[in-house]
């Protein structure tokens, strides 16, 4: 299965796997006057396949519906938290290791409720048919498709994709299971520059097929839209045609979410098309929408209260500890990671953790992502997707999880980090870095210890591994990370803390000789933001839009870290930072 096809459907299928750690409470009433729902009934999700998550047993007497689970067989006779039918609407709600899931769905004539499931913040089509079998079937994606969606990676051009695109869901049209696909045909449309009547066709048919599975759906699909068509000339009179029409669709259950989404391209519309009393209004809007998601946000998460660190308990621990988080925007099961890697930072000090988080486009396309974080993607063999985390080198503790794993994800890092703490560190490092408008100039020099009769033990304490004695082994590496970004992504995170933006003097580093070496570079951070602008500009070509607006490249509040690692098995040996003061001042670290 090749990336695109692979990567539509790895949520369904991840959000299958979940299921199997259900933990469901007893259902709710139903109204007794309404038709029977007793015999069995399946709930599946649909993204490019069918995927059957639950079957349940489904009892329905005067007073009340009861609902309990068949399969997966290791949950047979749970009863689900609730399951309520009122009209022709039925809610299913369950708990999947602490996440919850809802289903809502309107009844159909052959037996079915078409609507949504939401997971994690993420919401996809789905259906509860009745049936009688009871036994889940593994999905199984039409052939035909996915050759069809395979041969389309082998085109290079968004125009030529978009066409491919174009071509594959106009033969699923009104077919929810391929509703996603239109995501990425308005994304390589816009990047291909297709005229505003070809994207007005393509919406318009995304937005009808939408329908059957109720508003919740239809909202999801026209923010889509929007944000496809969002701070883009030539659609901006469409733009801001679908944005009014989305404000009028308002109602007071739509969330604070939706309506920053909406409002946020009324204004950039506004802009393009030159309407400044819309912009005004609009940008205000705007402003108060963000300000209270912000707000909101920033009460819930973390979910719970980091604890200060006490410190190094014995005295002859001095090693920092670098972790590197590699991580997505886009990436669902990353919520857990990044949202502990944030509250580490509030329970340690710099001079006992430091912490360097790389975006990568995985599962989908990342405007944080940098060269630098792909080679440093390159640099780690044993890298094998997102989220994974890195303490002084050593790959640790994998697996995410979404908001509710974090508390239990935060106590596994804070494991590991106790145990580095209590080792020595193997280098020392000066590090001063100066600023002069927009130049940096930094310096570092690194000793580093090297013997191969030396060893260490790794974080967990499982086995050991020695330090080479290489001339060449041993490198002093720079990182140019900036403190806090926002941007909202598919995971829903809206903040991204110490984002690597460069690595000045290049992904290798410098080669330490006899164990001494000394790096002096300068950086000018106009031209780090115009490689970063040109990097995500040549990837937007290659592979389309992102699926939210590019943040600004502000690089504000900007610190150095500076490593000495030792290529031969990765071993970071120790790491100091320094800020980087405003334009009038200058930082220092060792």
């Amino acid at each position: 299965m090749r990336a695109h096809s692979r990567r539509l459907l790895t949520a369904g299928l991840a959000l299958a796997a979940l299921v199997s750690g259900l933990s469901l409470a007893p259902a709710s009433a139903a109204a007794a006057d309404e038709p029977s729902l007793n015999g069995t009934w399946k709930l599946v999700q649909l993204r490019l396949a069918e995927v059957e998550l639950l079957s349940l047993d489904v009892k329905q007497t005067d007073d009340k519906i009861t609902a309990f689970i068949l399969e997966p067989a290791q949950l047979r006779d749970n009863p689900v938290k609730t399951f309520e039918r009122k009209g022709d609407t039925v809610n299913v709600a369950f708990s999947v290791n602490g996440n919850q899931v809802n289903f809502t769905g309107r009844a159909t004539k052959d037996n079915k409720y078409l609507g949504t499931i939401s997971l994690s913040n993420q919401l996809l089509p789905a259906w509860l048919v009745k049936t009688d079998d009871k036994i889940l079937a593994q999905p199984r994606p039409p052939e035909a498709l996915f050759k069809a969606l395979n041969s389309m990676d082998q085109v290079k051009d968004p125009k030529g994709k978009a066409n491919k695109l174009a071509e594959i869901v106009h033969g699923t049209a009104g077919d929810a299971r391929f509703s996603l696909l239109y995501a990425d045909l308005l994304r390589y449309a816009s990047v291909a520059e297709e005229p505003a009547a070809t994207m007005r066709k393509y919406a318009d048919e995304w937005m009808k097929s939408a329908e059957p599975h109720g508003p919740d759906w239809s909202e999801y699909v026209r923010t889509q839209v929007l944000k496809a068509l969002s701070d883009k000339k030539p659609y901006a009179d469409l733009a801001l045609e679908w944005a009014e029409q989305a404000e009028k669709q308002f109602t007071p259950a739509t969330t604070l979410e939706v309506r920053a989404d909406v409002i946020k391209a009324l204004a950039s519309a506004a802009k393009l098309v030159g309407k400044p009393e819309i912009l005004a209004r609009a940008e205000a809007q705007s402003k108060k929408l963000e300000s209270e998601l912000d707000e909101d946000y920033h009460k819930k998460v973390p979910p719970f209260k980091p604890e200060v660190s006490e410190g190094r308990k014995g005295k002859a621990g001095d090693r920092v500890v670098l972790l590197e988080l590699f991580t997505g925007a886009q990436c669902p099961p990353c919520v857990a990671a990044d949202v502990a890697f944030d509250a580490l930072n509030a329970s340690y000090k710099p001079s006992e953790l430091l912490t360097l988080q790389y975006h990568l486009h995985i599962p989908g396309p990342d405007p944080l992502t940098s060269p630098g974080a792909i080679a440093r993607q390159e640099y780690y063999t044993d890298l094998r997707g997102t989220p994974a985390a890195y303490f002084n080198g050593r790959l640790h503790k994998g697996g995410g999880g979404g908001m509710a794993q974090s508390k239990a994800k935060y106590d596994e890092y804070r494991e590991v980090v106790d145990t580095v703490l209590e080792q020595k560190k193997r280098a020392t490092i000066e590090l001063h870095v100066e600023r002069a408008g927009d130049e940096l100039k930094i310096s570092a020099s690194a000793q580093a210890k090297s013997t191969e009769t030396e060893e260490k033990e790794d974080a967990k304490g499982e086995g050991k591994d020695k330090v080479a004695d290489s001339k060449d082994g041993i490198r002093l590496r720079l990182v140019l990370a900036e403190e806090q970004i926002k941007y909202l992504g598919g995971n829903k995170l809206r903040f991204h803390h110490h984002v690597v933006r460069a690595m000045p003097g290049g992904a290798d580093g410098k080669a330490l000789s006899n164990g001494e070496g000394k790096v002096e570079v300068t950086v000018k951070l106009s031209e780090v933001r115009n490689e970063l602008d040109k990097y995500l500009d040549s990837f937007v070509k290659e592979n389309g839009g992102f699926p939210n607006p590019r943040p600004p490249i502000d690089l504000k509040n900007l610190t150095v870290v500076a490593f000495v690692q030792d290529d031969s098995n990765k071993a970071v040996l120790h790491a100091v930072s320094a800020p980087v003061a405003d334009a009038k001042g200058e930082g220092a670290g060792e």
